[in-house]
């Protein structure tokens, strides 16, 4: 369970795109971060300076229901890169991420590994309004012989209104196959978001807030041997600005139901950033994540995650 469960995860935090992931707004942390949603790519025409980025970090899981002597259950190490173009209509930029996870020997030892990558160009127009797709591909393997890789298709669009209020939505169409299986499995579905924001920042100083709305159905193969959950998760985030030196917050809460409809554990997560940002030059922020999975039920914690990374980026 709990090695399912750590292996699950370390999929969503594949996702560390472009920088952290909003959907109406772009974040004001330009470094490459532990996120559990890609960014809509629609506001990369927003998202300038061009950029490149790296970042490190470690990570743990525990488990403390049924390994509760074993601390941590689970350890790994994160990396992030990116490298981003904004010219004055048109975006493009690429993202790439590893964690790397060992397993205690009460979990059985081995490793997971996930690496994924992201892919997006988007386009202004007037400055009022932009449009932008993605290809967000998640690889997992594992010392089990496990081999799974998620793909996903994103389109969006956003509207700018009064240059500090931001309307934003996406639609994504992805699939996942199961590679270890013989014959391979694989199943798709569809996946939207839309999120509003309220972004403004003059030189030095800056105040971003921002709530969305993500979901996506669950789904399974054929056979029902394959099955992905339903994922509905509201977020916010709170970022702002003074004398270039940035602070960030943002907290997730994820339900989700198994094919049959049966409620699984929920999942709060939350991000502390703290960093320089300067308008151009160098960037260093600090990141901090905690995830929290509890009983649909009886609200009992199931499962716990953390992870500190420190990324920097050139802007320019």
């Amino acid at each position: 369970m709990m090695r399912t469960l750590v292996f699950s995860l370390a999929a969503l935090l594949m996702a560390a795109g472009m920088a952290a992931a909003q959907v109406a707004a772009p974040s004001f942390n330009p470094t490459p971060t532990i996120s559990l949603t890609t960014p809509n790519p629609a506001i990369a025409p927003w998202d300038g300076p061009s950029r490149i980025g790296a970042s490190v970090g470690k990570l743990k899981f525990d488990d403390p229901i049924t390994t509760p002597t074993v601390n941590p259950d689970a350890t790994g190490n994160t990396t992030g890169l990116l490298a981003q173009y904004v010219g004055d209509m048109f975006a493009v930029g690429v993202a790439q991420s590893t964690i790397k996870i060992d397993f205690d020997a009460s979990l059985g030892g081995g490793f997971a590994k996930s690496t994924g990558q992201v892919v997006q160009a988007g386009v202004q127009f007037a400055k009022r309004f932009s449009l932008g797709v993605s290809q967000e591909l998640v690889k997992q393997t594992d010392s089990a012989g496990g081999n799974q890789e998620n793909k996903t298709i994103w389109a969006g669009g956003t509207v700018r209104l009064a240059d500090v209020v931001y309307l934003g939505a996406a639609y994504g169409s992805e699939t996942q196959k199961d590679k270890a299986a013989n014959p391979q499995l694989q199943l798709d579905r569809k996946a939207r978001k839309i999120g509003v924001a309220y972004e403004s920042r003059d030189k030095d100083r800056g105040l971003h807030l921002e709530f969305y709305k993500t979901f996506a159905p669950a789904a399974a193969d054929p056979t029902i041997s394959f099955t992905a959950d339903e994922s509905d998760v509201t977020g916010g985030a709170v970022e702002f600005v003074v004398s270039r030196f940035f602070f960030g917050y943002s907290q997730t809460k994820e339900k989700a139901k198994d094919i049959a409809g049966v409620a699984k554990d929920s999942t709060t997560s939350k991000t502390l950033s703290l960093g320089f940002v300067p308008e151009q030059g160098l960037a260093i922020v600090l990141n901090h994540f905690a995830n929290e999975n509890n009983d649909p039920v009886t609200g009992v914690t199931t499962g716990k995650a953390s992870a500190t990374d420190i990324g920097v980026a050139w802007m320019f």
